[in-house]
């Protein structure tokens, strides 16, 4: 490192390095894609490539998820909101309406997240050796799909196209599996309060019958009923009221984040899941005004807005890397690789039993499983919130499970969904 002498002109100080990283960093995001436009895949891999070349060549370090500090707290927040984000634009995104097309996505809800958990708790107790609070807190944080690197598996902007049912399960599991699992987070850092472990709890159990009704029932029903209310009014205040000019008139796509800002404040305020609100809201404006072009703007700004974060958090996770990589063992990365290719397609194999669409889509959609940025937050959540000694490992396996489906989902997805719309086109 350059040692300068007292009185030089030049004194670096780590806010502007930190700037100048941040501006390097949002003018990459943006140079990326115009050198990789016809190979999108690769985005998230160049960027988690690009954080490791970054942090790797220079005196940087990447915020520390385990110091208890500002590090963690960094990362909770920073991811918190690229997820609230996008949440937002899956919610405004989806064009359909009717109640018989989320038949696949409540299976993948109601089935193939919680078996998917279950496998993964097993796996860190018996493969990896967790304890058992860790090890549910695995399950929990890498169970739920990501909706924020999942774009090439979604579905588009608002009536752009006919929605693939496979695209259309994939965006509406990611938007609502992010606020469902939050209460499997909260039963595992309950678990490690209790003192939880293969004896038993020392404390009793009283505890599981508090996380049953108010962290699993109660915060889920007020998170869904808080965002369908705040989406209704605001989808009036939008394109109703005033009836001469509604806020839709102004064009302006700073809306979105009125929406993010709202729906999740307000609901986390009341004690419910704001992850499940943003979506709702979302989901209810959008159906106020079904075909207005102003929906267009508002997935435009926040696909903008979510992008430049996204490129920040992966690049933050690249730097990440280099320091967990060498720690990982070989039962961790066993672990995320039974994630991605064994545990995930067959809980979703299993959840979509007997539902009417094609084998290909079933398996498409059980395969596609994109793990990422939620699973950050949540981990940082918990660590906040409970000290789990196996903290350093579940952040080196879920560092390892994201670069592994940023990669291999990234570069599958375009070619699998082709292949899936060449033989399955009218399905849905």
């Amino acid at each position: 490192m350059l040692t300068l002498a007292a009185g030089a002109l030049i004194d670096p100080d780590p806010y502007e390095i930190g700037l100048l990283v941040l501006g390097l960093g949002l003018l990459m995001g943006l140079l990326v894609p115009q050198v990789l436009l016809k190979r999108p895949a690769l985005l998230a891999v160049s960027y988690l490539a690009l954080g490791a070349g970054l942090f790797a060549f220079t005196d940087l370090e990447a915020p520390d998820i385990l110091d208890g500090g500002t590090g963690r707290l960094l990362w909770e927040k920073l991811t918190e909101a690229v997820v609230v984000i996008s949440l937002v634009g899956a919610g405004l995104s989806i064009d359909r309406r009717r109640f018989r097309h989320w038949g696949v996505t409540t299976r993948l809800l109601l089935i193939t997240m919680p078996i998917t958990i279950l496998l993964l708790a097993l796996g860190g107790w018996l493969l990896a050796g967790l304890s058992i609070p860790a090890a549910l807190l695995l399950g929990a944080i890498l169970a739920p799909t990501d909706p924020v690197l999942a774009g090439d598996v979604q579905v588009g902007t608002p009536n752009s196209e006919e929605e693939h049912p496979v695209r259309f399960a994939l965006t509406s599991e990611a938007g609502l599996n992010d606020g469902l699992a939050f209460p499997f987070v909260y039963l595992a850092v309950a678990a490690a309060a209790a003192g939880l472990s293969a004896s038993g709890s020392p404390e009793g159990w009283a505890w599981l019958g508090e996380w049953a009704w108010k962290d699993l029932a109660a915060r889920v029903a007020i998170g869904a009923a808080a965002g369908v209310a705040v989406g209704w009014i605001l989808g009036k205040l939008m394109y109703r009221v005033p009836r001469a000019k509604p806020l839709a008139a102004s064009g302006s796509g700073v809306l979105a984040l009125v929406i993010f800002l709202i729906a999740y404040g307000a609901t986390e305020l009341v004690g419910g899941y704001g992850f499940l609100a943003a979506f709702f809201a979302a989901f209810m404006i959008r159906r106020e005004s079904l075909s207005h072009a102003f929906n267009q703007e508002l997935v435009s700004f926040i696909h903008e807005t979510e992008h430049a974060a996204i490129v920040l958090v992966l690049v933050l996770m690249g730097g990440a890397a280099l320091a967990v990589f060498p720690t990982l063992t070989w039962q961790d990365m066993a672990l995320a690789l039974l994630l991605i290719f064994v545990f995930r397609p067959l809980a979703g194999m299993i959840g979509l039993l007997g539902c009417r669409d094609g084998w290909r889509t079933r398996a498409v959609i059980a395969f596609f499983g994109v793990r990422g940025v939620g699973s950050v937050y949540y981990l940082s959540y918990a660590y906040g919130r409970e000290g789990f000694e196996d903290a350093p490992r579940l952040w080196g396996i879920v560092i390892f499970a994201t670069t592994l489906s940023a990669a291999f989902h990234g570069l599958t997805a375009i070619p699998v969904m082709k292949w899936l719309e060449r033989n399955e086109p009218g399905e849905g």
